[in-house]
């Protein structure tokens, strides 16, 4: 993450990921805070698929019904 910032600035796009949409990475607050203000009410901010394996099927027993707001 550090490399990308020195390397290509405030806002790196990485796109070609097989399997994986684009990702936008934003190294500035105010940059952030503009592009939230320029989001529809309802954005789509798809879950981390990893995360939501281990959450869903590895741990289930653990999370069961409330595996919390980050990454599903």
């Amino acid at each position: 993450m550090l490399q990308l910032h020195e390397v290509y600035g405030n806002i790196v796009k990485v796109s070609g990921l097989i399997g994986h949409p684009d990702l936008l990475f934003i190294y500035d607050g105010d940059a952030i805070r503009n592009t939230f203000r320029r989001e529809e009410v309802l954005p789509h901010r798809p879950a981390m698929p990893s995360l939501h394996h281990y959450k869903e099927v590895l741990h289930s027993d653990f999370f069961g019904d409330c595996p919390g707001v980050i990454g599903v």
